[in-house]
């Protein structure tokens, strides 16, 4: 449990349960819309949003390759 693993990427789920919990309480429309889960739901994405914690535990050991404008800037393999 080394420090910059468990306030960083071990702890991002609980971070953002504590930020959308009120919002899923109240039934917000984004947190219950059947159109956002069908976006977020798409396989072609590079960011698996069914596995929020393994992406972001991906980033932190330097595994997850972004898409798109930042291609640019991220050294070649």
């Amino acid at each position: 449990n080394y420090p910059n693993y468990a306030m960083n990427v071990g702890h991002q789920g609980e971070y953002a349960a504590i930020g959308g919990a009120a919002h899923i309480a109240r039934g917000d429309a984004w947190t219950l819309s059947p159109l956002m889960k069908i976006t977020f739901a798409d396989p072609s994405l590079k960011f698996d949003f069914s596995e929020i914690r393994r992406e972001f535990a991906k980033g932190a050991i330097r595994e997850f390759m972004p898409a798109g404008e930042r291609s640019l800037i991220i050294p070649a393999r």
